[in-house]
This record gives C-alpha cells, structure tokens and sequence, in this order.
C-alpha cells in the first residue's frame, strides 16, 4: 500500500513539468510538511529541479500568488520560507533588475499591511525586510535605495 503510494506521488511529480509552476510549487509545499523522510526530500529535489528550470521572477511571482491565495494556511507559511531563502539567493546574485525589485518590496509591503494573513506571517515578512536592509548596508551590493524607502515607512507603521 506504502509503496503503491510512493509510486504514484512520484507519477505525479515526474509529470510536474506539464503542470502550471504555481501547481508544481504548491505540491512541493504540500509534501514539505509529510512525515516520511523519503517523501520530503522528493518534495525537495523537486522544488530545486522547478527552480532551476524557470526563471527567477517566475519562481518569485508563483510564490506570492501562493501566499496570496492560502493566506491562513500552513501552505501560505511554507512559501514565505521558500521565498526567503530564494529571494536571497536572487537578489544576492543579481538574477533581477531594480525593476523587479521594487516589484518585490511592494508586494512584501502590500502583505505586511493586509490584516487578513496572520500576524506570525506578517511578522516573518518584516524580518525578510530586515535580513535585505542588512545585505543592502554592503556597499558591494547597492544601490537598493527603494529599500531604505520602504523600511522608513514600515517603522513609521502603526
């Protein structure tokens, strides 16, 4: 029964290539959390192979719009995790323009000042701004000036 189980989850995820990215992620986030080791690491050899398959700002959009649409579940919490450690990753790197950037810090804004996610959501969003001010006071890594911006209204919120 077990291995029935595995084999047909593996079905699935050797079929995540046909699915849409947002489906293909939200699988991922969904098995994040399974009991069985060998599940999770599956989930996780996945979510790397979906990543590097696709560009940079799409893994970043999917995840927000899964954040987005499972505000209050454990889902939307296992993104914003995944979304941390990529978007480091991204703008450590370099893989997106100022642009999107500033895509980024709005979106993270608009989330921290919607009262529908959790405070604990809310709350993980700010220290993902706080980690950025950091990386953004190395003067290798400016000019993110929208940054300071952005972190001067989020003091200035009630």
């Amino acid at each position: 029964m077990i291995e029935q189980k595995r084999s047909q989850k593996l079905k699935y995820y050797q079929n995540f290539i046909k699915m849409n990215l947002d489906e293909a992620i939200l699988n991922c986030l969904a098995e994040f959390t399974n009991p069985e080791n060998e599940v999770r690491q599956e989930a996780e050899t996945n979510f790397k192979n979906i990543v590097d398959s696709n560009k940079s700002d799409e893994i970043l959009n999917s995840l927000f719009r899964i954040i987005d649409t499972n505000r209050q579940s454990i889902i939307s919490f296992s993104a914003l995790i995944q979304l941390r450690e990529y978007s480091f990753l991204v703008i450590a790197s370099k893989l997106v323009d100022d642009e999107y950037l500033i895509f980024f810090r709005k979106t993270i804004q608009q989330f921290i000042t919607d009262s529908i996610f959790s405070e604990h959501i809310r709350k993980y969003m700010i220290d993902i701004l706080a980690v950025l001010f950091v990386f953004s006071l190395n003067p290798q890594n400016l000019p993110y000036p929208e940054l300071f911006d952005f972190l001067d209204e989020i003091i200035q919120m009630p």
